[in-house]
Formats: structure tokens, sequence, C-alpha cells
């Protein structure tokens, strides 16, 4: 992953095994759903995670099981963070440059969680 100039990974999927990845990349792992019933907090840390990594632009791979969903949602919210838009806008910019397929459950639960946080 260094060699394609990744530095750290998001992973989002508790389904999935936890990554073994070299010990010179960051691997940062916060379970949430692909449906409703997220806890609060892991949504909003996986935001801000992913946030701070860009901030200090350090090149991140986020992935969840097919790379549409969960990863997309919450890159949509760092890229909100990042550039002061709404999640509705910023996950139209994401959709813009990729497809995807993010359950209505869990942009309802990240909606809830960032109406919650301010």
């Amino acid at each position: 992953l260094a060699k394609c100039g990744v530095h750290a990974v998001l992973q989002l999927a508790g389904e999935e095994p936890a990554l073994e990845l070299p010990l010179d990349v960051m691997h940062f792992r916060i379970p949430i759903l692909d449906s409703v019933g997220n806890i609060s907090h892991r949504l909003i840390l996986a935001s801000n995670v992913l946030t701070t990594l860009l901030t200090n632009n350090i090149t991140t791979l986020v992935c969840c099981s097919d790379g549409n969903g969960r990863s997309l949602a919450i890159a949509a919210c760092a890229i909100g963070q990042l550039n002061g838009q709404t999640p509705f806008d910023s996950l139209k910019f994401v959709q813009e440059h990729h497809a995807t397929s993010i359950s209505a459950g869990l942009w309802n639960d990240l909606l809830l969680s960032y109406s919650q946080a301010s």
C-alpha cells in the first residue's frame, strides 16, 4: 500500500476480519452497519478520523465490503466537514464521481448522528 502512496486504512465493515497490514500503514477499524441501527458515536468517529487524516494530507484507503456503501457515506461526510458543505451536497459530489449504493438506513443514521452532535 505504501508503494501506492497509501499511508492509512480506515476499515468500516465489522463483518470482515481485521486487515493484516504492513507496520508502516496506519490502520483504523471502526465497525459500522450497512443498514439502520448504527451506534452514533462510531459514525461520528469514523467521519472525524477520515477528516483528520485528510486535513493532514495523509492518503487514506477507506474500505467496507463492496466499497460503494459505508465507505462512500463516510467519505461524503468527511468531504462535507472539510468543505463546509451539507451532507446532501457532499453526497451529491461523491455520486458525481463514483457509483454509490448507500442504504437509506445508514444514511438516516448518519444524518441523525450529525444533527444530535450539532
